[in-house]
């Protein structure tokens, strides 16, 4: 839930800053994610493999007190500050009823134990899931401010671009996952080395993100 707030966050702040210039701005800030695809990985693995496990979820507590220090001190330009939307608190609770579910439904149908307890599980959270999927549409479209406007899933564009970041969403996040663990299971590989195997992709991921910032400037200057 944390990264899940700091992402939109940090990404609004660097738009909100830089104007015009956002672009550019949010191209580099995009280039600076593959350098924790690079540190993450390999001192998760060395945690697994020299620690236990459950060390991992102490490492986010010691950065996130620093970043929340530092934003307080230095995310603030002393402009005076605008009037804050609404705040959608029952979309929020509808949209994490709806991830929670889904998940939980995928989550089961992989798990291990019984097949019908879990066919079950995974059923009922299916239904779960549509049904809150339904309402969260219904309550999209009648509060002016929704925590997901309609506008930025089907408008202007947004529909396509929107399924397109599905689908690579799905298939990075499953790539960080899958590649180490058939490292691990298939060659024998330390949790060590296997989350090591996952640099080359940042690598390209830094060069990709500066590609792109200036591609679409090009773009953008050719269709105007």
């Amino acid at each position: 839930m944390a990264a899940g707030a700091i992402l939109p966050a940090a990404t609004g702040i660097v738009a909100d800053r830089f104007g015009r210039d956002r672009d550019r701005a949010i191209g580099l800030f995009t280039s600076i994610f593959p350098i924790g695809a690079i540190i993450g990985p390999v001192v998760g693995g060395a945690l697994v493999t020299y620690t236990s496990w459950r060390v991992i979820f102490l490492v986010s507590v010691p950065l996130g007190v620093v970043l929340a220090l530092l934003v307080r001190l230095l995310v603030d330009d002393g402009r005076a500050r605008r009037v804050p939307a609404p705040v959608d608190v029952s979309g929020i609770v509808l949209l994490a009823a709806l991830l929670l579910s889904a998940m939980t439904s995928v989550t089961a149908l992989s798990g291990t134990g019984e097949p019908a307890v879990r066919g079950a599980v995974a059923g009922g959270a299916a239904l779960v899931a549509a049904g809150t999927g339904w309402w969260l549409l219904r309550h999209a479209r009648r509060t002016p401010h929704a925590v997901v406007p309609l506008r930025l899933l089907r408008g202007r564009g947004f529909g396509a671009l929107n399924g397109v970041h599905l689908v690579f969403g799905a298939a990075a996040l499953g790539f960080a996952a899958l590649v180490p663990l058939y490292a691990e299971t298939r060659y024998g590989l330390v949790p060590l080395a296997a989350g090591g195997l996952l640099a080359v992709r940042a690598v390209l991921m830094i060069g990709t993100s500066l590609m792109s910032v200036m591609l679409l400037r090009r773009v953008a200057a050719a269709a105007s």
